[in-house]
C-alpha cells in the first residue's frame, strides 16, 4: 500500500518516526544526513499543522509552522 522506503521509515533522504501516546500521534522528519539530505526537521501530530526547525534538532510540538 506504501512504497517500500517509506515502509522502512527512510524516503526522500529523510528518516520517519510515527508516535502514539494516549490517543495523540507525532510524526517527525529528520534528514538521514543534515545539510546533505535536508537542512530542516519537521513535526505534524493530529493539529494538521506541519512545524519546523532549521536546524539539526528534531522539531517539536512549539517549533515554527510551516507558512
Amino acid at each position: 500500500m506504501i512504497p517500500d522506503d517509506l515502509a522502512k521509515a527512510v524516503s526522500n533522504g529523510y528518516h520517519f518516526a510515527l508516535t502514539e501516546a494516549n490517543g495523540a500521534y507525532a510524526i517527525t522528519a529528520i534528514p538521514v544526513s543534515f545539510n546533505w539530505t535536508g537542512r530542516r526537521t519537521f513535526y505534524s501530530d493530529q493539529s494538521g499543522i506541519i512545524r519546523q526547525n532549521w536546524g539539526a534538532e528534531p522539531a517539536t510540538a512549539q517549533s515554527d509552522p510551516i507558512k
